[in-house]
């Protein structure tokens, strides 16, 4: 036993990000994400393009559509456990392993129940969705088949998320990139397997999706069991503490709210899209696969910034939260130059990667969507650096805040120009919904700073 406690404490210095170089720290956590981003990414694009290759325009148009749907479902999930790896994190920096197997508890029995109830209800709004997002008639049934798929799967969606949550709350961010790379893998092939030789169309894409999700998942936890056994709950931690609950609700709840609302704006934006006509749904579904790989580096960086400043400040190293803050912000600015310089002047080469077309109206409209969108970058990155930052001190709710502002800009911006300046509109009133965020964020920062730290993080 006292053989096994070393192993532990030896293992949790090797992880905790309370100690060691802040950039390498940073760095060792942001590249694994980044990669797992990418790949994500890489597959989603692949997904769309594997599915406009073997079923056609019409499916291909589809599939963005219902994408754009089921990322705001999917965010939902991912939102919550990305809170609750907060919970994670303070309890693990602090040694708290009661209160981490307690909270295993309550996200893996009661919130499986909560992920199959949320997933029955989706499927019951599918196609009031759909509608009211405007979906051509023509583009319906296929959208439909589709999400009904994706929706019944959610459970798997659920638990994938909330095994790579734990893993990364830990310090363990390239084994959950292993993970992720299986599921990816696997996604493709089957995709090609299911699409080309048993020619199950656009629903058998979506079951090679949820079928991934959940051999991912289940990897997740049988590494947990077998390497962390310690931190998983047993039978005196199945019990319902109130005060837990309410953190995990109030952490879980506001960061999907603020993860879904991001993709509900996107689903408001995308009505305004759809008014314009097929093409510039494809054009659409393109430029934003290609961009969600540069939104990558962001959000590698803000969840980075997340986990180290919930490990610090469980810890009480309030210093090094204020300094990993600034090294996050240097980084994270860096790396958005050099995107939005890519972004730029290699748009033209990136639609043609997409569309396998250097012409027409769908091209010409994405490239300028492209080219207008990364004039903004820098504001998006600087504003996912203080997400990582409010969500690691416990002000979740300042994100939401933020993203709530920005939805109602790129909304009414997007509603009031697309008829004058068409997908270059949703850029633009992208971009000042950026702006504004920073500017908000940055009051924040101001404000927050005098009085966070006033007393320790407590569970």
């Amino acid at each position: 036993m006292m053989r096994l406690c070393q192993l532990q404490a030896k293992k949790r210095k090797n992880e905790n990000m309370s100690s060691g170089n802040i950039y390498r720290r940073l760095m060792e956590a942001a590249v694994p994400l980044l990669i797992g981003d990418i790949l994500q990414q890489l597959y989603n694009m692949t997904d769309t393009i594997i599915i406009g290759r073997f079923l056609g325009s019409q499916a291909f148009a589809a599939a963005g559509i219902s994408s754009t749907v089921m990322n705001l479902f999917t965010f939902i999930i991912a939102g919550f456990c990305t809170g609750i790896s907060i919970v994670f994190a303070n309890a693990y920096g602090q040694t708290d392993f009661s209160t981490f197997r307690k909270e295993t508890y309550l996200t893996i029995v009661p919130g499986g129940m909560l992920a199959m109830f949320f997933g029955l209800t989706g499927l019951m709004l599918v196609r009031p969705i759909l509608q009211l997002l405007q979906t051509p008639v023509e583009l319906l049934n296929y959208a439909q088949d589709y999400l009904t798929v994706i929706l019944a799967g959610m459970p798997a969606v659920y638990f994938y998320n909330l095994g790579a949550a734990l893993l990364r709350s830990v310090g363990k961010f390239s084994t959950a990139l292993m993970f992720l790379i299986g599921a990816v893998s696997f996604n493709i092939v089957a995709d090609c397997f299911l699409i080309e030789v048993f020619q199950w169309g656009i629903r058998g894409a979506a079951i090679a999706t949820v079928a991934s999700q959940t051999v991912s998942a289940a990897g997740c936890f049988f590494y947990i069991k077998k390497n962390y056994s310690y931190l998983l709950f047993g039978k005196k931690e199945c019990v319902i503490q109130k005060s837990l609950v309410k953190k995990t609700l109030s952490y879980g709840l506001v960061s999907a709210l603020h993860q879904s609302s991001l993709y509900l704006g996107k689903a408001m934006v995308q009505r305004s899209v759809n008014e314009i006509g097929i093409y510039a749904v494809s054009a659409f579904t393109a430029s934003t696969r290609i961009e969600d790989f540069v939104n990558a580096f962001g959000s590698s960086m803000s969840q980075s910034v997340s986990i180290f400043t919930a490990q610090n400040y469980g810890a009480g190293s309030l210093i090094r939260v204020k300094n990993g803050v600034r090294s996050g912000m240097i980084i994270t600015v860096l790396l958005s130059l050099f995107s939005s310089v890519v972004l730029f002047f290699g748009a033209g080469l990136l639609m043609q990667l997409v569309l396998a077309a250097s012409t027409g109206r769908e091209f010409e409209a994405g490239f300028s969507y492209l080219q207008t969108i990364a004039c903004f970058y820098v504001f998006c990155f600087i504003g996912n650096v203080f997400v990582g930052y409010f969500r690691g001190i416990g002000k979740a709710e300042l994100p939401f805040l933020g993203t709530t502002l920005h939805i109602s800009i790129r909304v009414i911006l997007s509603f009031l120009l697309t008829p004058l300046w068409g997908l270059s509109a949703v850029a633009v009133a992208t971009g000042v919904g950026w702006i504004a965020v920073v500017i908000f964020q940055g009051i924040a920062y101001k404000i927050c700073g005098r009085k966070v730290f006033a007393k320790p993080f407590e569970l």
